[in-house]
């Protein structure tokens, strides 16, 4: 029987080659690094703004809509980067009642859904 190598697991094999993160993120360029995974940041100029108004127009979940954020800024930056793997991310709070709570715009909007969750588990 022939000895033949066991193939990387993928967290060794990201460490050796340089992702491209779809986004700026601090926060998220701060759990790759923390993972030992190389990676560029790159801005993904999508117009999530208008994106994110028409998926609930059409009664998209949360969690859809973050997956087709998250795409769409993949997929942008795929562009530019053809030959590297590219990872695009995005993320939504559904509360109890479904409303939806995404990235605060400035320091008020985030007081106002700190607010919104105060209280609640």
């Amino acid at each position: 029987m022939s000895s033949q190598p066991i193939p990387d697991s993928p967290p060794t094999a990201l460490a050796r080659e340089t992702v491209v993160l779809a986004s700026t993120s601090a926060a998220r360029r701060a759990m790759l690094a923390s993972a030992g995974i190389a990676m560029e940041a790159v801005p993904a100029h999508v117009d999530e703004e208008t994106l994110r108004r028409r998926l609930k127009a059409e009664g998209a979940d949360a969690a859809r809509i973050a997956a087709v954020l998250a795409e769409d800024k993949a997929r942008a930056v795929a562009r530019l980067r053809p030959e590297r793997l590219v990872i695009g991310v995005d993320q939504i709070l559904e509360c109890d009642d479904g409303a939806t709570l995404d990235k605060p715009k400035d320091r008020a909007d985030a007081a106002r859904q700190l607010a919104a969750l105060s209280g609640k588990t």
